[in-house]
């Protein structure tokens, strides 16, 4: 059986590409095959080509790959110390005020004055915003119709569960689905989109959490994405950023390849182009200020090209934060999350 197959480009269709670059399954190194990035001369779409068929997939997607943390933390707090609950509470308010969430009128109790607590709420929000922190909240949409394609585990809609969405989710690996559906206490989990046959208009929400880079198809998929989200709905994707000044310095070693199983490497230019090209549009892309990304190429840098570990992690750290700030507030951060809507006909 062929295990490897040359497609052209999704978005226009052309096979006129320049090679971009060439490497290993950095992640999950085995066999020592080597796997090719290119970019379409006509829409500068960047892809994995030629690329794993969709029978032999599955074989680059290890255990191991489902152990590891989200890139991104969607509506969760994850935080261990003794001010959660108070974080907690300031979080839930926040969404209520500024992002359209029901009020239950558990929260008023809370707070000794309705002036004050706006005050707070406001500097609060304008904190998370400065920080790249804000894109946490999704804002409240129409009857709470969610919809995760990519849910993995579920630990994203579990949060959304709790704060009153009615959750769905889509997860092509059936151990991570089985997971969540016990999790969620949801019916059946979907494997692939087109097959779940959602009717028109029917989510508030469609998120992308780290998943339309894996996709054969991202144009494909977002075209059935627009048939049933709302009118007002919100499209919300996570995904690396190709144009990133990380991906440029690191190049081969940039943690966020993922070769084989990222199959396209968009930046928010080709982004936009894909949306618009599937009846959706760019309202606000936001940058992500984390270090994650970066040290973990520079892991792959040591341990791969210096064949050495990397000892100065640490103090690597604390002198990039504001290089990686500043990245992130130039649309240049390693990782972005863009939010969409329908085109208004």
């Amino acid at each position: 059986m062929t295990r490897l197959e040359t497609v052209p480009c999704d978005a226009c269709g052309t096979t006129n590409t320049d090679d971009i670059l060439v490497q290993e399954d950095l992640a999950f190194p085995k066999s020592g095959e080597l796997f090719h990035i290119v970019e379409c001369k006509d829409c500068h779409l960047r892809y994995t080509n030629p690329r794993p068929v969709k029978e032999v997939i599955s074989e680059y997607y290890f255990d191991e790959y489902y152990t590891l943390p989200p890139p991104v933390q969607i509506n969760g707090d994850q935080q261990t110390t003794g001010f959660r609950k108070w974080s907690q509470k300031i979080r839930q308010n926040l969404k209520i005020e500024f992002y359209g969430y029901p009020d239950t009128g558990k929260t008023k109790k809370s707070w000794p004055g309705s002036f004050l607590k706006k005050a707070f709420l406001r500097l609060e929000r304008f904190r998370l915003m400065i920080a790249g922190r804000e894109k946490g909240i999704i804002p409240y949409r129409g009857e709470g119709r969610v919809l995760d394609i990519g849910c993995g585990n579920g630990s994203i809609l579990k949060g959304l569960q709790k704060d009153g969405w009615k959750v769905y989710g889509v997860e092509m690996n059936h151990r991570a689905a089985q997971f969540a559906k016990e999790s969620l206490n949801i019916d059946g989990i979907p494997q692939n989109l087109l097959d779940a046959k959602y009717p028109d208009s029917f989510f508030d929400v469609i998120l992308f959490n780290h998943s339309l880079e894996h996709m054969y198809s991202p144009g494909e998929i977002l075209k059935e994405s627009e048939r049933i989200l709302t009118d007002d709905g919100l499209l919300i994707i996570s995904l690396p950023n190709s144009d990133s000044i990380e991906a440029k310095f690191f190049k081969s070693y940039w943690f966020p390849l993922e070769l084989p199983r990222h199959l396209y490497h968009f930046s928010p230019k080709t982004l936009e182009k894909t949306l618009k090209n599937n009846g959706l549009r760019v309202t606000k892309i936001r940058g992500d200020s984390g270090a994650g990304t970066f040290l973990l190429s520079l892991d792959y840098l040591y341990q791969f090209k210096y064949k050495k570990p990397n000892r100065y992690k640490r103090f690597i750290k604390m002198l990039v934060r504001p290089f990686l700030f500043t990245a992130s507030h130039l649309g240049r951060s390693g990782t972005i999350t863009v939010y969409a809507e329908k085109m208004k006909v």
